[in-house]
This record gives structure tokens, sequence and C-alpha cells, in this order.
């Protein structure tokens, strides 16, 4: 009622209103949303003329608002619900969106003015304005003060309450005041946002801030003609944003809610009921968000639950920012842990999530799982014998990425049995520190607080075996690419010295080519001594083809000469084909008596790309004592790459040792470096060096390096035996055959073998030498070469250059040629050759030839005939 005299008593009356025929748009009443402050220095007023207690904070508000001439309508809580009576209490909490979403104006009540608060205001007036907020002489102080005056008015209790999100989230229209002064609530919205505020030097504020300012800046976008709706988040995620919000009853921390949250027939069981035990309440709310669980522990008075459930290890978070265009989300960047159903691409792994903003600040580290059961995936955070649950619902936004990612995880509701994880969860909803080892204190305090049991409950619940989470964790940094070290670095400094890393984990890490060292420096560095290194470790260390060696030092360097180098370690480094040098040196360096298996030389000689080294280091360190075997010189023949150098080490190291024909062979067919290897052999033993007619046939077929080889071996003994089958398989040589028979008219001449099938042979030839080795047999027999029905069919079936070996042989032996005009030539072409016509009985090419253009160069750069 009103009053000029600022002193006298507030008198009110209680009018009955029904909102259900009251129509829809405002109605001609305004709303107050304030936060009840300290009973402990009750006022009066009066209601119809019958004294009521009020605390201090609210009367302060009616005065304030208690006009000189004119009646103001106002809902009060505290007036209009019998606080007294729990029932009345339950059945008004659900009518309240609807009570604030109607009226005219929801008036935030922030409290009395103070010396800061005017300033305050007037700093977020000016910055929604877009107005100077100072001039050029203004000092940094002053701005400092503007800001310090800020935050102190948003540290003021109103935005600690939880019933205030409920209040603003159904307003269509918002009145800030503090004091006498006021302010529009999107004006005051607009300025926060435009003010960007350093929160550093308050803790958690701007989590509990961010969520409520985005609220307030969308009340003016809630139209008018629609009555209150239920909101279209889940409770889990209401609370994962709320939970640490302060609510005189606990009761209230859950019930504030279901007015915002989407209707859910799992919310059945939650309706206002203050007669129901809080630890009871808060059972129902985690069954109804994790209806599997299968055991659930909570305390009278206190807001933390143990949890003890089934899960799997979805990813884990690579990076955290806000979202600064909006306040009530965040961006988190995800590794997923691969799973065989998904896709290997790296968009499916690493991906980007938009969620709804949390009371519990997510950090990089942080688990994504999906608990059993659960209908969204929950993020946690490890600790020692425990998990503690940062968001039990992370719900990604549903844009078109986030949607797959989604259903990616909904997938994962059916898997085996065995994939499934046991873990103790620690759900606390008190406002806890960033740091998660503080985080960890609080919890274990607060287990404490209840007594004995809750910290006995809490030892017989702790995980006894971490290895197979951290086994899923380790696989999902491994696979994080550079991020990877740093987010188990993470993980382990949150997370105590006393997670369990099994051996198959070290493997696993060491296994690694990427990020294998920067892991592992992590695991040495916190688990010291205790870290089993097995022999297996340190044998797939010495197989990493990237890292290896930094690897091997770093065991040497924590290990010292306790670290076991077994016999299969160095020859698994003496095959590592890209580092395997500096492994080998790094152990000959640190094990002066390390003990080299007879058969390293031979795994060393066949590494085609640092065997040359290995061998060296192997020389040098070790001298006559190295054992070559003829094991040794078979690699190094076979060698592709280095053999002719391997080779020649060898031979200079043991000038006597016997070099079998198998040696030669080998070397007659290495495609890659046979030439040098054979002159490496011929160079060191001569005459003494036996050329079996194998060997001849070897380097015949050899279809890289078999014109040098036969060249040498023909430059080596003249009187070098040259079968019909050597003849055969040059003919058939798609790569130097032409040059291979070349050599062999010019060393044997007349002697040479040369058959008809020969000639069948070179005619089927599909490489580009197939038409010049005709040439060459031509030339050198001319009309002493019988060219059949056989070898005139075979060319024409030869798809590749069938058409040339046909040219040369019409232009050598013309009508003497077997006419295939009196044949079905088209079977014995086998197919139609475009290339190829038919025209009076005689057989018309094109003009082209185009072998000659297409023959390989040889080392002068000339083409080779």
């Amino acid at each position: 009622m009103p009053n000029e005299d600022n002193a006298a008593p507030i008198s009110c009356q209680l009018v009955n209103y029904t909102l259900s025929a009251a129509g829809s748009g405002h109605q001609p009443y305004e709303a107050l949303s304030y936060a009840w402050g300290s009973e402990s220095t009750p006022l009066h007023i009066f209601i119809d003329g019958q004294g009521l207690q009020v605390t201090e904070n609210l009367y302060a508000a009616l005065l304030q608002l208690r006009d000189y001439y004119l009646q103001r309508v106002l809902w009060v809580d505290a007036i209009c619900i019998n606080q007294q009576d729990d029932q009345e209490k339950a059945r008004q909490i659900q009518s309240m969106p609807a009570i604030f979403g109607r009226a005219s104006h929801v008036i935030v009540w922030l409290g009395k003015t103070d010396a800061h608060s005017d300033r305050a205001l007037e700093t977020i007036r000016l910055a929604a304005g877009g107005l100077p907020i100072s001039d050029k002489s203004t000092t940094e102080r002053t701005k400092r003060e503007n800001s310090v005056a800020t935050l102190n008015l948003l540290q003021r209790p109103w935005f600690r309450r939880i019933w205030v999100l409920q209040e603003v989230s159904a307003a269509r229209s918002i009145l800030v005041m503090c004091g006498p002064i006021k302010i529009n609530g999107y004006t005051f919205s607009l300025g926060l946002k435009a003010l960007n505020l350093s929160y550093n030097a308050s803790p958690g504020l701007e989590s509990m801030i961010r969520p409520i300012i985005y609220l307030m800046r969308g009340a003016i976008f809630r139209p008018d003609h629609v009555t209150y709706e239920h909101g279209n988040l889940s409770l889990g995620e209401l609370v994962d944003m709320y939970q640490t919000r302060e609510a005189t009853k606990r009761h209230d921390k859950v019930y504030a809610l279901l007015g915002m949250c989407s209707r859910d027939s799992s919310t059945a069981g939650l309706l206002p009921n203050y007669e129901l035990p809080w630890h009871a309440l808060f059972r129902r709310v985690i069954a109804c968000i994790l209806p599997q669980t299968r055991f659930i522990k909570t305390w009278p008075n206190r807001e933390i639950a143990m949890i003890k459930s089934k899960g799997y290890i979805l990813g884990q978070i690579q990076e955290v920012e806000g979202d600064h265009s909006r306040y009530d989300r965040q961006l988190l960047r995800v590794v997923f842990y691969p799973v065989p159903a998904t896709s290997s691409r790296e968009s499916d792994r690493v991906t980007h999530w938009v969620l709804q903003a949390s009371a519990k600040p997510i950090q990089k580290g942080d688990i994504v799982c999906l608990l059993q059961g659960a209908l969204k995936p929950s993020i946690i955070r490890m600790c020692e014998g425990y998990f503690s649950v940062k968001m039990i619902s992370a719900t990604p936004q549903r844009d078109g990425r986030g949607e797959r990612v989604y259903d990616m995880c909904q997938n994962l509701l059916h898997l085996k049995e065995n994939s499934l994880r046991e873990m103790l969860l620690i759900w606390n909803w008190n406002i806890c520190q960033v740091d998660s080892k503080e985080d960890q204190l609080e919890a274990l305090t607060n287990l404490a607080d209840v007594g004995p049991e809750g910290v006995t409950d809490m030892k017989a619940g702790a995980n006894r075996d971490f290895s197979p989470i951290i086994e899923d964790i380790v696989t999902i940094a491994i696979n994080s690419g550079d991020a990877g070290h740093l987010m188990l670095k993470h993980l382990l400094d949150h997370s105590g010295t006393n997670i369990p890393i099994s051996d198959r984990v070290v493997k696993m890490v060491v296994g690694n080519s990427v990020s294998g060292v920067t892991i592992m420096e992590q695991l040495l560095k916190h688990k010291g001594n205790s870290l089993l290194i097995s022999n297996e470790v340190v044998e797939i260390a010495a197989a990493n083809t990237e890292c290896g060696c930094e690897i091997i030092e770093q065991l040497f360097k924590h290990r010292g000469d306790s670290l076991h180098i077994s016999d299969k370690v160095v020859k698994t480094a003496a095959g590592n084909a890209k580092c395997g040098y500096e492994i080998i040196k790094c152990l000959l360096q640190h094990s002066d008596n390390l003990y080299i298996p007879d058969d390293v030389v031979e795994i060393a000689a066949a590494n085609t790309e640092c065997g040359c080294e290995i061998i060296e280091q192997l020389l040098k360190h070790r001298g006559d004592s190295l054992h070559i075997s003829d094991g040794g010189f078979a690699r190094a023949a076979g060698n592709t790459k280095c053999g002719h150098e391997i080779m020649n080490q060898l031979l200079q190291h043991s000038s006597s040792l016997y070099i079998s024909d198998e040696v030669v062979e080998i070397a007659a067919g290495n495609t890659g470096c046979g030439h040098g290897i054979i002159r490496q052999l011929l160079k060191h033993r001569g005459d003494s060096l036996n050329i079996s007619n194998k060997t001849v046939s070897v380097a015949a077929g050899n279809i890289g390096q078999g014109h040098k080889i036969m060249d040498q071996l023909l430059q080596h003994s003249s009187s070098l035996y040259i079968s019909d089958e050597v003849v055969e398989i040059a003919a058939a040589n798609t790569g130097w055959g032409n040059w291979i028979i070349e050599q062999l008219f010019k060393h044997k001449g007349d002697q040479l073998p040369i058959s008809e099938k020969v000639l069948e042979i070179a005619a089927g030839n599909t490489g580009w030498s197939g038409p010049m080795i005709i040439e060459q047999l031509l030339k050198h027999r001319g009309d002493k070469l019988h060219i059949s029905d056989v070898v005139v069919k075979i060319a024409a079936g030869n798809n590749e250059w069938g058409d040339c070996v046909l040219e040369q042989l019409l232009k050598h032996k013309g009508d003497s040629l077997p006419n295939p005009s009196q044949r079905n030539w088209s079977k014995w072409k086998g197919v139609s050759d475009p290339m190829m016509t038919l025209h009076d009985d005689c057989i018309v090419y094109p003009a082209r030839c185009a072998y000659t253009a297409r023959r390989p160069s040889g080392d002068d750069g000339s083409h080779i005939r």
C-alpha cells in the first residue's frame, strides 16, 4: 500500500488471482526475484492488519518499491506462499514458472545500495550503449576501480541463488534494482558482455554469472502471447549447469530446476515433496539420470554421492574454451577412443563439441565416458582411486557435426560387457576449486564430515585396478598427436602417483612413433623406479622406426646399468630400417660388454636403409671378434639399396672368407644394386670367384640390373658358358633383355644358340625390349631364322608391343612371312587392335614404332639398343 512516509510500517493486502482465467500475455502484477538473506534479524510487515516477519533484505526491497500515492501489485514468495506448510509450497512451486512468465515485469532486487553499486550500474549502462566510460584524463586506477565495483556487484547473493534461474528464465521483461537505481535487464546483460571483465581475481564467478546473464538477455525475445512451456534441457543438463548454486533448503536445488527442464517420464518421481529426506531425493535424481546404476550412496545433509557403475571410455578433452558469442555454452575439442565401428578418418576421431556451460569447470585431460544406462555421455576427472563427476549429461548442441557425435555415443550403449569398465564415481555438488587436487581434498573432506563410514565406504569402493581405464586413456593420448602428451601430463599431474601403469600401457607408449617420447617422459617422471620396464618393452622401443633411439636414451637415463638389453633387443635394433643405426650406437655406448648375437650381422646386412652404418658401428666396436657368417654375405647380396656398400665392408673385414655360389647368385638377381655387389665380389675375390650357370641365368632374368651384371660376367670370363636357357631367359626379360642379347651376341657371336623357342619368347615379351630383341635376332641371324606360324600368332596376341614385333618381322621377312589373311587373324590376335587394319591381303600398320621413344636410358643418358 502507498505511503509518503518512509518510516511508516509496510502494509499489504492479499488478493486472490486465478492465472488460468486471466488469458494470455502480461498480467497486471509484478513478480519479485530476490535473495532471502539472513533470518537472524527479521522485520515486521502487516498483511491485512496481521503482522508477518520477513527478512531484512525483503523488507528493504518492499520499502524501495512502495510508491507515495499508488498501490503496487506484487507477487512475493515469502508472502504469497505459506512457508510453514510444505504441501502448499510443493503445490505452488509447480506454478512458479507461469507466475513469473505472466508478470508484467520481473523485478530483480540485488539489495541495498552501497559505495560501489551505483558506480557499477552506471559503468554497465554506459557500456551497453557503447558510450565512453571514461575520457582521456581518466587514469588506469579509475578503470580498475570501475571493474572492481562491477565484480563486487556480481558477487551479491542474488546471483548465487538457485531459484532466480527459473524466475528470469520465465520472465518476459526484467528490471534490475539495487537500492533506488534501476536498469533494464537487457541493458544489464549487454553492458556486462561489452565490458568483457576479467574474472581471474574471482575464480568460479564467471561460471556463476554467464548462464544467468544469458537468461536475462533472452527475456525480451520471449513472446507475450505464449504461456510458459517447459524447456528443452534435461534435468541432468540443468544440474550440470547449476548444481553449485545456493538454496535455503537443499531440496530446492532440484525442485527449482523442474520447471525449466523438458517434460520426461523419468522425472515423474521428482515432484516437489519436502517431506522426502534430502539424501533420498538425491538418490532419486541420480537414478533418474543413470537408471542402470548398481549402487548409489548418499548421506543426510550432504550434497555428495558415491556411485558405482560401469562405463565405456569414449575419449578425452584436448582443449577447452568459452564461447564469447554466448554466455550459456563452451567449446571443447574431443579426441575419441578408436572403436572398430567408427571410421578411421581423422574427422571422426577428433571433433569439436559445443556444450552448455557447466558449474564445474571442464579441463584439458578430462575424460569423456558413457555410463551404463545413460542416454548422454558424462565428463569425469581421474583422482586417486575414483573419478570426480564434472558433467553427468554432456550433450553436444544439435548442429550437423554435433548430431553425428551424439549418434555415435548412442551406438555405444550396446557394447559388449567386457568393453565396459568398472568405475567408482564421486558426484559433489558443492562449490569446488578449479584445481582437481583441491577438488579431491574437498570431496574427501565432505565424506569425512559424514563420519568414519564415509571414508570407509570410499576406500572400500575405490577402483583397485585402474589399468584397463589407463590403457584406454593412453590409447587416446597416443592418437592425439602433439597434444597427447599434454593431456596425459595433465592427468598424471592431477591424479597422484598411485595410478597403476600396466606393462601393456608402457608397450603401447614405446611403440608409438608420434608421441612415444613425450608420453614416456611423463610416465618415467611421475612413476620413477616403480614403472615396470620389461624386456619386451625395450624390444618394442628398439623396433620404433621414428623415435626408438630417443626412447632407449630415456630408459638408459632413468635406469642406467639396471636396464637389461637382451639379444632380441640388439637384433630388433639391427633390423630397424630408419633409426637402427642410432639405436645400435646408443646400445654400444652404454653397454661396453654388449653381447652381439651371431645373426645380428645378417639382420643388419638385410637392412636396406641404414644397414651399412650399423655394420660400421659393429666393426668399430667389435673388430675381429665380430662373427660374420655366409648368411651375412647372402643378406648383403640381396640388399637392394646399400648391399654393395655392406658387401665391401664385409669383404674388407673377412678377406679370406669363402664366398658361396648362393651369394653370387643372390647378387646376380639383385635388381637394385646387384651390379655394385658383383663388382665388389670380383674386386676382392677375382678369379677365385666361381660363376655358376645358375648365376648367369639369374643375371639374364634381372630386369633392373641384368644388363650391367651380364656385361661384368662376360668381361670377367670370356669362356663363360651360355646355355639355351640363358638366352631364353634373356629373351623374356621385359626390362633389359635386348641389351643382354646384344652383349651375348657381342661375346659369343655365331656360337650363341638361338632356337625357335627364343623367337617365340621374344615375340611374346610384353616389355619395351620385346621388339628390340626381335630386331637384334633378325640383325645377327637374318635369313637363318625360321619364322613359324606360332611366332606370328604369339606376336599377334601380344597386346602391348605385338604390332611393333610384327612390323620387324614384315620388314625382314616380307612375303615369306606366313600370310595372316589366309587364317583367322582375329583369333590369332585375340582382340581387335585399332592400330592395325587388313587391306588388300596385306597388313597395314600406322607409321609408328613407339618403342624407340620409350627405351630406357643408359648410364650416360643415351638410348640403349
